[in-house]
């Protein structure tokens, strides 16, 4: 059997995260754009992002949205930022808003 995820309304990128987050995700956007699926350029990049001032507000963000809970499990206190595609093969998706989630480490293990 597959993991399941909940079913969520995401708000548009444009009416919920600050301008400032939306131009950060772009830029970084733009640039993971040009690595190659498994390539340590993808997880420099992820590992800089979650080092920036940006990692909080979109933290708080995926928490509005999810309600603070695991996307998929539902039960516990997400502490991760997901990918719906996974950035290892989807660089190309890595910092788009519609391709994060929170979920779990019970459930990550599982996805």
């Amino acid at each position: 059997t597959g993991v399941v995820m909940i079913r969520v309304i995401r708000p548009k990128a444009n009416k919920f995260l600050s301008a400032e987050l939306r131009d950060d995700l772009n830029t970084r956007q733009n640039g993971a754009k040009k690595f190659k699926p498994h390539s340590d350029e993808i997880k420099d990049s992820w590992k800089a992002f979650l080092s920036s001032k940006w990692k909080r507000e979109l933290t708080n963000n995926l928490d509005q949205v999810f309600h603070f809970k695991c996307a998929y499990c539902e039960t516990i206190e997400a502490q991760d930022i997901e990918h719906f595609y996974p950035k290892s093969i989807y660089p190309k998706k890595m910092f788009v808003w519609s391709n994060l989630f929170r979920g779990c480490k019970n459930c990550n293990q599982f996805k």
